[in-house]
This record gives structure tokens, sequence and C-alpha cells, in this order.
């Protein structure tokens, strides 16, 4: 199937995609790792964060840390579960390809799992 390889990702040159440094990587395998998600929005994925506003904190260093894929501030908001108000904190980031290879990793169909090579790791 034709999917993005690494090569394709990282060699990329066009500056809508710059290269994902080793600390945003680290970044993100532990954001995946926990309850962050990786969507597909048009041709490639996005990182998709969210946290409890009292963990905004957390929020905004890993917004700034994404900063050039991130191009809308921290939106706050409530999110109700069985009736009861959550305060959240979230962003999205642009697409890029990159995090498309970081999904073909994480997930198998829809369900994220835990790569075999962090596993072993």
């Amino acid at each position: 199937m034709g999917g993005v390889t690494q090569d394709d990702a990282e060699g990329s040159r066009d500056p809508r995609y710059p290269v994902l440094s080793h600390w945003q990587r680290s970044i993100l395998v532990g954001t995946l790792l926990g309850d962050g998600c990786l969507a597909k929005h048009g041709r490639w994925h996005r990182l998709h964060v969210k946290h409890k506003a009292a963990h905004r904190s957390l929020a905004e260093f890993k917004r700034q840390a994404f900063g050039e894929l991130v191009s809308m501030p921290l939106h706050e908001f409530d999110q109700v579960l069985a009736g009861r108000r959550y305060p959240c904190v979230q962003f999205v980031t642009r697409t890029h390809p990159e995090l498309t290879v970081w999904h073909e990793r994480f997930y198998r169909g829809r369900r994220k799992i835990v790569p075999a090579e962090i596993v072993a790791g």
C-alpha cells in the first residue's frame, strides 16, 4: 500500500513540513503512550492534545514544543461526561507527513497500540 515511509517524512525539504526534532519525537511518543491521539485530516495526520484544565502548564509545554506545527491558541472548554462538567484545554497541530508515519507505528486500524520497538526497548 502506498504508505508514507520514515524517509519520505524526514527527507522532506518542504518548509510546510519541518522535520521533527529528537526532542519533539520524544514528547510525541510520551504523548501517544498517554492519551494523545493522531487523526487523519486530509492527506496527513495531526496530533490532538487534551488535558484537564488543572494541567494547563503541561498542555502549554507541549504546544510550545510543537510550536511550528501549531497555529491555534490553547482552547479552553468544558467536557461533559455522564452529567459532570470537566474543564479542559486542548490544541491540535497542523497535518504533517511524519505524523502519518507515527500513526502507522502506533495504530492498527483504529486501535492505538504500543509499538513492539518500545515494548522491547
